[in-house]
């Protein structure tokens, strides 16, 4: 093989190296993106119901406020779980795409 080939090759090669860092680098801004907006969500519903804690003592909470707190956290649960396995699946991916 000649050498001009050769350097043909290994420049096709990195472009596509390239290619597959910048397409990996949008995933991790994506999922990066979605766990901040998920962690600001969170603080957002904990400081709102620490002041509804906090104005009327745990114990007056009303038990259908109570129920709604414990669906909410469900609900945050859920979100993170599906978070969770959003990221495992891109880094398997990104990982296999490195084979």
């Amino acid at each position: 093989m000649s050498d001009r080939r050769m350097q043909q090759y290994s420049v096709t090669a990195v472009i596509e190296l390239l290619r597959k860092a910048n397409e990996d680098m949008g995933n991790l801004v994506t999922c990066v993106s979605a766990f901040a907006s998920w962690c600001s969500k969170t603080e957002t519903m904990l400081l709102s119901l620490m002041m509804k804690v906090e104005e009327s003592g745990f114990r007056n909470l009303d038990p259908l406020r109570a129920e709604a707190v414990r669906k909410c956290w469900e609900g945050v649960s859920e979100e993170y779980l599906q978070y969770r396995t959003s990221v495992s699946h891109h880094s398997v991916l990104s990982r296999k795409k490195l084979i």
